[in-house]
């Protein structure tokens, strides 16, 4: 991800600055998943899913912005570029309150799910995932 900080350079604050690459990063790759499977003209007939397994981690006081290097992820900023960010929600990452298991769920299948559908209900990946999957015996 470091090479990619030209992108926001113009960005005043440090921590905003790599808070966008870590936004970004996924979305590039994100975008190249869709792009091949529209290229390979499996796109109408694939269910993607974009989700996470936990709410934002954050620190329980500022840690410094220091480069990290993880064996299955790479260069990093670690815990200390985390914003936390819940929507409102009650606690973080670790935590049993709305804010620690809630989570995004990002669904793509055209044709099926309408282009920028939005729904609010609350819902539990596990179970959806569940029923969904037995019924179409995947």
């Amino acid at each position: 991800m470091p090479k990619f900080e030209w992108r926001f350079r113009a960005l005043e604050s440090r921590e905003d600055q790599i808070y966008a690459l870590v936004l970004s990063h996924p979305d590039d790759r994100i975008g190249q998943v869709l792009s091949t499977l529209d290229r390979l003209k499996l796109g109408d007939y694939t269910l993607v899913i974009f989700s996470s397994d936990n709410g934002p981690a954050r620190t329980p006081k500022p840690a410094e912005l220091t480069l990290q290097y993880d064996t299955s992820t790479g260069a990093g900023w670690g815990i200390g570029a985390a914003k936390g960010l819940t929507g409102g929600r009650k606690n973080y990452k670790s935590a049993l309150f709305e804010g620690g298991i809630g989570v995004p769920f990002i669904a793509r299948w055209p044709g099926k799910i309408a282009a920028g559908k939005v729904d609010s209900q609350f819902m539990i990946l596990r179970s959806i995932c569940y029923s969904h999957f037995a019924s179409w015996r995947v």
